[in-house]
C-alpha cells in the first residue's frame, strides 16, 4: 500500500512536465507563425528539445507504473503519459518541418 503511494506520487511530477511541455511546444508553434523570421531557428531547436523532455518525463512515469500493483491507476496514468507523448510529438514535428522548410527555401 505504501510503495503503490509512493509509485502514484512518483509518476505525477513527470506527468506535470509533460503537460508543461504541451503547453510550451503550443506557445512555440504561434512563435513558429508569427514571430521574427531572424530567430525562426530558436523556434525549431526548442521544438526539438521540448520533444526530447517530454519523452523522457513519460519514461520516468513508465518506470514507476510498471511496479504498480493497481493496473487501472497505472494504465490512466500511461494513457496520459502516451497522449502527452503522441500529442508533442505530433506538434514539435510540425514546427520542425514549418521551419526546415523556411530554413531550406533561403
Amino acid at each position: 500500500e505504501i510503495m503503490e503511494a509512493a509509485l502514484k506520487r512518483a509518476a505525477e511530477p513527470p506527468l506535470a512536465i509533460m503537460r508543461k511541455c504541451a503547453e510550451a511546444l503550443e506557445l512555440v508553434k504561434e512563435y513558429t507563425a508569427k514571430g521574427s523570421a531572424l530567430a525562426i531557428s530558436d523556434a525549431g531547436c526548442a521544438a526539438v528539445l521540448i520533444r526530447s523532455a517530454a519523452e523522457a518525463a513519460a519514461l520516468n512515469v513508465f518506470i514507476n507504473t510498471k511496479s504498480m500493483t493497481n493496473r487501472k491507476t497505472a494504465g490512466r496514468l500511461n494513457t496520459e503519459a502516451n497522449s502527452l507523448v503522441m500529442h508533442c510529438n505530433l506538434v514539435a514535428g510540425e514546427i520542425y518541418d514549418a521551419v526546415y522548410g523556411r530554413l531550406a527555401d533561403g
